[in-house]
């Protein structure tokens, strides 16, 4: 936490930039463009907004300092309002590629449709990682897994090593999925299963 002297040391060292402001100075807010249209014989800015009306709304009176504060507040608002959106659209992505199951929920209603991808989306540990059902069911997949009945197991989903995965493990939904992309991988292939 900084003293009450490097406080005023630091504000000092800030140069002011009311000095560089005057009338058509203009800049970006968070309610639009604010524009500096007139300075007051007192040394104060009329500062409008876009909107403003000839009744005077929209419109404020500054003084230079607080032109300052102002603009240095809004260019951090609008900076943080940027980088919120940024994030809110790589978690979208995000969601969006986790939600995919390459057309395998699409066949269900709304209601059915999240509780599949609820299903898949539960995470697990798989051969010592931490993995989603679906990461998990997609690996043995593209690796050559296929869907067999059991004797013991009611389904099983099993690599070419011996290496399987029960139906209690992956669910009803899961094994549903496992086969389903191994249809889609044969018919995009153009072969039969």
């Amino acid at each position: 936490m900084r003293s009450l002297i490097e406080k005023i040391e630091l504000r000092s060292s800030e140069a002011s930039l009311s000095e560089s402001y005057d009338v058509g100075f203009t800049w970006d807010a968070v309610g639009g463009k604010r524009m500096i249209t007139k300075k007051l014989p007192d040394g104060r800015f009329l500062v409008t907004s876009p909107g403003g009306d000839p009744n005077g709304m929209g419109q404020y009176i500054f003084n230079a300092d607080d032109v300052d504060f102002d603009v240095r507040n809004d260019t951090a608002k609008l900076a943080q309002m940027k980088k919120d959106s940024e994030a809110d659209a790589r978690d979208a992505s995000r969601k969006k590629e986790a939600e995919d199951t390459n057309g395998f929920a699409d066949q269900f209603s709304p209601m059915m449709r999240k509780k599949v991808i609820n299903a898949l989306l539960k995470t697990m540990l798989f051969n010592g990682v931490i993995k989603t059902r679906k990461k998990a069911i997609e690996d043995k997949v593209s690796s050559g897994a296929i869907v067999e009945k059991s004797k013991k197991y009611s389904r099983i989903l099993i690599d070419d090593k011996g290496a399987f995965l029960r139906e209690a493990d992956l669910t009803k939904i899961g094994i549903d999925y496992a086969e389903y992309l191994i249809k889609t991988r044969y018919r995009n292939k153009g072969g039969n299963k």
